[in-house]
């Protein structure tokens, strides 16, 4: 019985040496991807997914360990129990993958759902009556985050002024959510 028990484990032993290795590429637009091949014959994957346009030329891929991979997420600075993706700012440099603090694309469902988090449900739809806060809420849902930048400063200026929309707190918040995803709005 020991045998076959031994046995069997020296059968799976190549398929958990697979999963710790994964493929690594750096896309044409400057993503990081990572793909775990889990089949037997990993070259042919390999070339299928290329012919697919799944994966980049070899050139741009390495053959990786997990374990060497940068954590895919940070704490979110307002609250410790939640985590921020930071995958967006892989970067394939010689044989390792390094976190990228300079790159200045947010990511943009994550800024959406921390945005959205900030409003209660009857203080959103008091936002979406207005013209700016629809047109800002339209504006962080469809990603267009320059726009959304525009409108912050449009905000700002009618703080504390008969026609605000915004309060000081809430334009800080929302500012903040950008400075926090490293992104364009709030900066």
């Amino acid at each position: 019985m020991r045998r076959l028990v031994l046995a069997g484990l020296l059968l799976l032993l190549p398929t958990f040496a697979a999963a710790r290795s994964v493929y690594v590429c750096q896309q044409p637009s400057g993503d990081v991807s990572v793909t775990h091949i889990l089949v037997p014959d990993r070259e042919a994957e390999k070339r299928r997914l290329e012919r697919l346009g799944q994966l980049p030329a070899p050139a741009q891929c390495r053959e990786m360990d997990v374990a060497t991979l940068p954590d895919r997420t940070r704490p979110d600075p307002r609250d410790p129990g939640e985590r921020l993706t930071q995958r967006h700012r892989w970067r394939l440099v010689g044989q390792r993958v390094v976190v990228d603090p300079t790159v200045q694309r947010p990511h943009v469902t994550e800024i959406r759902r921390q945005v959205e988090r900030l409003f209660s449900p009857a203080r959103r739809a008091a936002l979406l009556a207005t013209p700016l806060g629809s047109n800002l809420f339209q504006a962080v849902r469809e990603g267009d985050l320059v726009t959304a930048k525009a409108l912050l400063d449009v905000a700002a200026g009618r703080v504390g002024g008969p026609t605000e929309v915004l309060t000081a707190q809430e334009l800080a918040a929302i500012r903040a959510v950008g400075r926090d995803y490293e992104g364009d709005l709030g900066n």
